[in-house]
């Protein structure tokens, strides 16, 4: 069994899917065989939005005890996939930009889970990551509470982005941790393209989808 330390600063050589088995890479070949990829990804406001795996599983199990559990080591395994991912696809961009928290999320969750897996991402592929391009001013509710037509009126005008000129012709990463309506992504992207960035993409770690094999929470 596993104490309170353990919980909080995991060693490497440990899943951090089942932690049980030894890996040099914070998960083992048995648990990320049970990852459920993804084969296409969604075009929003005409950019793609990548995700690897679907949100059901491990992937559903890990991601919740990740946000709201504060089991922040999750974190690195998180990049690990995703930094996995982006090599595999031959991808190509020069910043990593964190999906922002409103300043009352982040107050009440303690941390961005997003900008955790790009710091980690970013060691990896050697992008670099900017926080100061793209903000959250308007504390949304969860979108996963409200019905499909709430949605996109709960993120109307929830982000602003910061104009820097070097930057706009940049290729640029958004990295968020679950793409579900795709309302925020949505809401983020058309806030950069009005700041005047042209080049904008996004990865997330997983996406819901129905016809997943597993029983969700599982």
């Amino acid at each position: 069994m596993f104490n309170l330390i353990d919980l909080l600063f995991l060693p490497k050589n440990t899943c951090y899917c089942c932690k049980e088995e030894e890996t040099n890479d914070y998960i083992c070949h048995d648990c990320i065989k049970t990852l459920e990829k993804v084969e296409d990804f969604k075009t929003i406001e005409g950019s793609t939005c990548y995700s690897p795996y679907l949100y059901a599983g491990h992937i559903e199990t890990m991601l919740k005890a990740y946000k709201f559990k504060e089991q922040k080591y999750y974190g690195k395994l998180f990049a690990k996939l995703l930094a996995d991912f982006y090599i595999s696809k031959n991808l190509d961009y020069d910043i990593l930009v964190p999906l922002p928290l409103s300043r009352e999320k982040y107050l009440k969750r303690g941390f961005n889970q997003c900008e955790l897996i790009c710091d980690f991402m970013s060691k990896r592929i050697s992008v670099p990551v900017n926080k100061e391009i793209l903000f959250k001013v308007k504390d949304t509710k969860d979108q996963h509470l409200l019905s499909k037509s709430e949605r996109s009126r709960n993120l109307n005008s929830a982000f602003e982005a910061r104009t820097i000129e070097e930057l706009l012709n940049k290729k640029i990463l958004i990295v968020d941790d679950l793409l579900t309506s795709g309302y925020t992504l949505q809401e983020a992207i058309v806030t950069l393209k009005k700041a005047g960035y042209k080049n904008i993409d996004a990865m997330v770690i997983g996406k819901a989808k129905p016809e997943s094999i597993f029983k969700s929470g599982r």
